[in-house]
């Protein structure tokens, strides 16, 4: 296990948490009152530390800390600590680079667990709470990007919808057809009308389109295209024809002849 720094200006605190961490089992625990003592300590042949800092027993801003313990050893991964978070420590924490902060509040099996995945390589930092009642600023622009992507949402049929979602995963016409027992020509129509009706250039176009504005959610919660027969106008006796199979409903039926 990784050698662990607690600096930690109380005593009875201090104590605790190297008890915890020792049953926990992390080794080599050290303990210091302040980061100054943290930083006149030789690490000697220390190749990977655990820093569990309180903030009161910082000195300075979190820029400063952060600073001063990765100037002592290179790998090394910094927690903090403190009784009370504000928003200002949130940001600085994450801006410069602390990989935890933590509320003093925090049960000992949650300590353990949120060191032990802050080892492997998370980041581990509070929610805070938030305003409801506080007003909420609107982007015009993307208020008006949204309302366009919506309109041309929904300006698609519900089959257009499913050829949509099958055009964000990169189906063919072929697949296409098979999958909605459709003929070829009639998904290149509902292809072309796709296009249009979302101001895309080209398949690709539409594909980014689907993913970006929910398709996959829009299919999944349309009523499934049960109401009528997809056919292409195709050319064979007295001038109309139907493709080889024709969905009606569930059920696959073959055209009459």
């Amino acid at each position: 296990m990784i050698d662990v720094a607690i600096i930690e200006r109380n005593p009875i605190f201090r104590e605790g948490l190297m008890r915890v961490l020792a049953q926990a089992g992390f080794k080599a625990l050290m303990t210091y009152e302040t980061l100054r003592h943290f930083a006149a300590e030789d690490l000697g042949g220390c190749e990977k530390l655990l820093v569990v800092a309180d903030l009161e027993a910082v000195d300075g801003t979190i820029e400063d800390a952060v600073a001063a313990i990765r100037a002592r050893i290179v790998s090394v991964q910094i927690v903090f600590i403190s009784d009370c978070v504000s928003e200002a420590v949130l940001k600085a924490a994450i801006q410069h680079g602390a990989d935890g902060l933590l509320r003093k509040q925090i049960s000992c099996p949650a300590l353990v667990k949120s060191l032990e995945l802050i080892l492997l390589g998370e980041r581990l930092f509070p929610v805070l709470p938030f305003d409801l009642t506080a007003p909420v600023i609107r982007d015009p622009v993307s208020d008006f990007l949204n309302s366009k992507c919506t309109e041309a949402l929904k300006r698609l049929s519900s089959r257009e919808i499913e050829v949509l979602d099958c055009l964000s995963v990169g189906s063919p016409n072929k697949v296409i057809a098979r999958k909605f027992g459709i003929a070829e020509a009639t998904v290149k129509v509902h292809v072309k009308a796709i296009l249009r009706k979302i101001s895309a250039k080209n398949r690709t176009e539409a594909a980014m389109w689907a993913k970006n504005h929910g398709v996959d959610a829009a299919s999944a919660h349309r009523p499934p295209t049960t109401s009528r027969i997809d056919v292409a106008p195709l050319a064979g006796k007295e001038g109309i024809a139907f493709p080889e199979r024709a969905m009606i409903g569930h059920r696959d039926v073959a055209p009459s002849t």
